[in-house]
């Protein structure tokens, strides 16, 4: 995070006349540009997807997405000298925490899908909620104390700054790192027995967590090559990139649940005693139509985390029928979850339609 003038970046500005840009303040606008539209569209885009605006995913990735806007404008401001430094640097330092932060939370947010083991969940948000605290306060107080604080004490908080912000950068992009690593490695471990559908979903979401790691590696080589400009506008870039990528995964994870094997699903609060059944074909007489008897002979299969029940029923009818066999079958988004039946981040995918005897509660996809 860092917020000098355009003047500072150049030690013959003074010499060049105000109304010429040269190429850096093109990248600058350029970048923000591109940075403000990627984060605008994100916004239209989960306010189109989500039909229940709860739960950690949803408002992580809204409040990051958000923080592009701030970070940039902020960044923009103090750069061109639009203003009072003051009113930039508040800007960009809100917005910069949104972003950084919320990019972890939103990484974390979908972690228990492939991760099942609660230490590791709880040992990766503690991580995120002290790296936030520790480094974002710090950087905060060092960046106005460099600007702000006795002319005396700025040198002093200026070499403090230099430092901390190469270390602080580490940390934020370890962090995402360790994260991102652990989408790869567990990832790479189911695709050893995955096949169809989960093979492909979790073969992008490998490939999309290791672009992330790459344009980690990337900002952080700027960073330390001391490439301040270029990094500021290239990270803002890249954030906002990241986050559409995660959002690729939510729009992988959807179709997974629709198309497999041409269902819809629903959350349900136990996915263990509570299912959504659905006709996929009857065959009458070696025809194969649409199930509407209202008596009828049927398999169920549902399928749990732990267990899976096969329950046959042959209700004695009314009036003599010929055979029938009706294959029902289900998908339970909850069965995509390490945890079923608490499982907010999915649960919010979906809407909820009003109880229909007979019927029971039904998915609304999105």
């Amino acid at each position: 995070m860092m917020l000098p003038h355009r003047d500072k970046w150049d030690a013959h500005y003074s010499t060049i006349d105000e109304t010429v840009y040269i190429g850096r303040d093109v990248f600058v606008v350029v970048a923000s540009t591109l940075s403000l539209y990627n984060a605008i569209e994100l916004l239209t885009l989960i306010s189109l997807t989500f039909k229940r605006r709860s739960g950690l995913y949803f408002w992580s990735i809204l409040i990051a997405s958000f923080g592009i806007i701030p970070y940039c404008l902020g960044w923009f401001i103090v750069y061109f000298d639009l203003t009072h430094d003051y009113v930039g640097m508040i800007i960009e330092t809100v917005g910069w925490v949104l972003v950084i932060s919320g990019q972890s939370v939103v990484l974390y947010s979908r972690l228990h899908l492939i991760i099942t083991d609660v230490k590791i969940l709880r040992a990766v948000l503690i991580m995120i909620i002290i790296n936030g605290l520790v480094w974002h306060s710090t950087m905060t107080v060092l960046l106005f104390g460099s600007e702000y604080s006795p002319s005396d004490n700025r040198r002093g908080f200026n070499n403090v700054f230099n430092i901390a912000e190469k270390i602080s950068i580490s940390m934020f992009y370890l962090q995402e790192l360790i994260i991102s690593g652990l989408y790869v490695w567990k990832s790479m471990e189911i695709l050893k027995t995955a096949f169809g559908n989960t093979r492909n979903m979790l073969y992008k979401l490998f490939t999309i967590n290791f672009v992330i790691i790459l344009m980690d590696i990337a900002l952080l080589t700027l960073e330390f090559h001391d490439l301040y400009v270029w990094e500021q506008g290239i990270k803002l870039v890249t954030y906002s990139v990241k986050l559409k990528l995660e959002f690729a995964v939510l729009s992988e994870l959807i179709e997974f649940v629709r198309n497999r094997s041409g269902t819809r699903s629903r959350p349900t609060k136990n996915s263990e005693n509570q299912s959504t059944l659905v006709p996929l074909s009857s065959m009458h007489g070696g025809n194969t139509k649409g199930t509407t008897a209202s008596t009828r002979d049927f398999i169920h299969a549902g399928d749990s985390r732990t267990n899976t029940t096969i329950a046959a029923t042959n209700p004695i009818p009314a009036v003599p029928t010929n055979d029938s066999i009706h294959v029902l079958r289900e998908v339970d988004v909850e069965s995509l979850s390490a945890y079923p039946g608490h499982n907010q981040s999915t649960d919010e995918l979906w809407g909820r339609l009003p109880e229909d005897p007979g019927k029971g509660m039904v998915g609304r996809a999105l």
